[in-house]
């Protein structure tokens, strides 16, 4: 009566302490593996300018319903939130141009920049991603809608950055910083240098929002009037 008090005892103090069961009839060995695989390594040429960076949270989420059956019995629902990081750069190596007027003592440099584009593929954290999932009590299919849901989210994440690039709140941001790096380059021109007065000021444009050359329109020739002899 007294050992099975005691073994009684024994296993409340261990299941209290939270261990596990299986640690204490094994001994328990845990090893992590990492392998990799290099696909590819190239050069950027120097010439990759980040100018932006957006952090944002996602939410995707899938469907699937059968109809004319209640939603708590043939309604699925996968939904998966994504922390995000875009980031937006231009490429140096491609044009650059350069206007200027005087203004008084201020000189007004208009600067085309190159594109604005995105980093692709996005990066995205993992260990921070929440998934739910609302399964119907006559639906199986937690695991196939967490892989389609999976297989979407990469595209999806393309498709927000190429808006998010179009966007006026990251454009702004890109502007600012690219009209830093405009003005200090432009501080260094020697003739500016000598005119320790005139005032510098920059406005930055990127290649896609100049408008295109408008092109020559010529006046459309005269109907010809017929001649009655």
């Amino acid at each position: 009566m007294l050992v099975s008090a005691g073994i009684g005892v024994f296993f409340t103090l261990k299941f209290s302490a939270g261990t596990d069961v299986g640690d204490m009839l094994v001994q328990r060995k845990i090893q992590d593996r990492v392998s990799e695989k290099i696909s590819r390594i190239r050069a950027t040429q120097g010439d990759i300018l980040e100018l932006a960076v957006l952090e944002s949270v996602l939410t995707f989420e899938q469907e699937d319903v059968w109809q004319n059956v209640p939603a708590g019995l043939g309604k699925s629902v996968s939904r998966a939130e994504i922390p995000a990081v875009f980031r937006f750069f231009v490429k140096i190596s491609e044009p650059i141009s350069v206007s200027a007027h005087e203004n008084g003592d201020e000189i007004v440099c208009t600067v085309t920049a190159p594109k604005l584009r995105p980093v692709l593929p996005v990066a995205f954290d993992t260990s921070r991603a929440v998934w739910t999932r609302d399964i119907g009590f006559l639906r199986f299919n937690r695991e196939e809608m967490t892989d389609e849901l999976q297989k979407k989210i990469s595209m999806r994440l393309v498709i927000s950055a190429k808006n998010h690039a179009r966007s006026a709140a990251v454009r702004d941001a890109a502007r600012k910083s690219f009209e830093k790096f405009v003005t200090k380059w432009l501080d260094d021109i020697r003739e500016l240098r000598e005119r320790p007065n005139t005032r510098l000021t920059v406005k930055i444009l990127f290649a896609d929002e100049v408008p295109p050359p408008e092109e020559k329109s010529f006046p459309a020739p005269e109907p010809s009037v017929p001649v009655t002899l």
